[in-house]
């Protein structure tokens, strides 16, 4: 069994050693467009940490491995990713291309798109994720109704067409904090900038912010 082991290298390039048992490698300090190739070396590697990395990630295919992966700020080509099967943590905060690879990883269990403007159609396939982030996503939010297994779900600054999450039943927290609108009276839901009416069929539920409504005591005596 590989050992437990950890690197933190803050080179220009990646060094060819022998470590063939190294399980997690952090690369925050690496450079922009380093040259990570010599990575498929680590064959045994489960856990990279790449962060602001703009180089090349095709070597990271080689990685069938790796179960955590944070890109955090990377934005070229993530197709490569469409091989790591074994993903269950991937970080794209910041990402803005396509992300079509994301439709083969069915393992993921964790996926950070924050900020993430484009379509999110590949994540239909994610059935097995249990957190999602899209922090200030406000696209279409349908492909989401085929995540059976989602419990948590950020959606800060979203205000568009809720209604997708009317079936989410294991969704137990929700995040929609500046979901603008006036939910006075209650019966008036429908002058929201979004209805959140399709919400109260949700009965796991059992956090939901909405931090910019000022009477949200009123949602969570429905969702009760």
């Amino acid at each position: 069994m590989p050992l437990e082991l950890t690197y933190y290298f803050k080179g220009e390039v990646i060094p060819k050693t022998k470590m063939s048992n190294l399980r997690h490698l952090d690369l925050t300090d690496f450079p922009f467009n380093g040259d990570i190739s010599s990575l498929v070396e680590f064959k045994s590697l489960t856990s990279l940490t790449l962060r602001h990395f703009l180089g090349d990630i095709s070597p990271l295919a080689q990685l069938k491995s790796l179960t955590y992966l944070d890109l955090h700020y990377f934005n070229r080509d993530i197709s490569p990713l469409s091989q790591l099967k074994s993903l269950t943590y991937l970080d794209l905060h910041n990402f803005n291309g396509d992300i079509s690879a994301l439709s083969e990883l069915t393992s993921i269990i964790y996926l950070d798109l924050s900020s993430f403007k484009g379509d999110i159609c590949p994540l239909s396939n994610l059935t097995s994720v249990y957190s999602l982030d899209l922090f200030s996503f406000n696209g279409d939010i349908s492909p989401l109704r085929n995540l059976k297994s989602l419990v948590s779900l950020d959606l800060h600054y979203f205000n568009g067409d809720i209604s997708p999450l009317s079936e989410s039943f294991s969704l137990r927290f929700l995040y929609l904090d500046s979901f603008k609108g006036d939910i006075s009276p209650l019966l008036e839901l429908n002058s929201f900038d979004g209805d959140v009416s399709p919400l109260f069929n949700l009965s796991s539920l059992t956090h939901l912010n909405l931090d910019s409504l000022k009477k949200e005591k009123y949602i969570f005596k429905q969702l009760g």
